[in-house]
């Protein structure tokens, strides 16, 4: 009996000190796991519909916007479309450049292609997790086990990038390690999103119901920001 004991004791300290050990890698390969592993390389391209709810500082809903993505791993570029204040909208990437098309007419205004660049380049960073994670610029680091605010207990994998002040927070779930948060520091305000919602028709486990929230340094939520919700159209393989 006291052997049995003893055994338990050994395997369940070996267990622990793995679980406390283990580095930002093994973190993220544990989530590339949870979320299909392989599978994401055999995707050429992806289409979906983003909604957005935005509110106001009181919880208020001032209004919804819903935008068109297509993402082609293949060719290296991304579009999105969306309808605003009844003006059409095309934001389009290639390799080389960014395009804007309002009402069917190309904008050569530098400072909203350059915003529309961003735009594009972060709607594919957010959407494409935790597969955007493997850039081998992306500076990793295990900052270890926490509780998010809503009572979810997560490991918690910091990221940066070289000439960005931006950190980010990515919280993977300490049982399935499957994405359940990201929190983000720019331009000098906190924020975090949860995933109140994963789909299940990729195999991926990618997003389907976000909400963005302000909140303070240590990420507890002040207000609600944004909700998002993901319609996946199409996945080419």
């Amino acid at each position: 009996m006291k052997n049995k004991i003893y055994s338990c004791f050994i395997f369940f300290i070996s267990g622990f000190m793995c679980f406390a050990q283990m580095n930002a890698e093994e973190l993220l390969l544990k989530a590339l796991a949870a979320h299909g592993g392989d599978r994401y390389k055999e995707v050429k391209s992806i289409t979906y519909q983003k909604r957005i709810n935005h509110f106001d500082a009181s919880g208020a809903l001032l209004d919804t916007v819903i935008e068109n993505h297509t993402i082609d791993f293949v060719n290296s570029t991304s579009q999105f479309s969306w309808r605003l204040r009844g003006d059409d909208f095309t934001a389009k990437q290639n390799k080389d450049s960014v395009t804007l098309q309002i009402n069917g007419v190309h904008t050569r205004d530098t400072a909203t292609i350059l915003k529309m660049e961003k735009s594009l380049k972060a709607a594919t960073y957010v959407f494409w997790q935790p597969f955007k994670l493997i850039d081998p610029s992306a500076i990793l680091e295990s900052k270890g086990i926490t509780t998010l605010f809503n009572g979810w207990e997560v490991h918690v994998l910091e990221v940066q990038y070289p000439n960005s002040d931006d950190r980010w927070y990515f919280y993977f779930d300490i049982k399935s390690f499957l994405l359940k948060a990201t929190g983000v520091f720019f331009k000098k305000r906190y924020s975090l999103i949860v995933n109140d919602l994963h789909e299940k028709n990729t195999e991926l486990n990618l997003n389907a119901k976000r909400t963005s929230y302000f909140t303070n340094i240590a990420f507890v939520p002040r207000r609600i920001n944004t909700q998002y919700q993901y319609e996946i159209i199409s996945l080419s393989k």
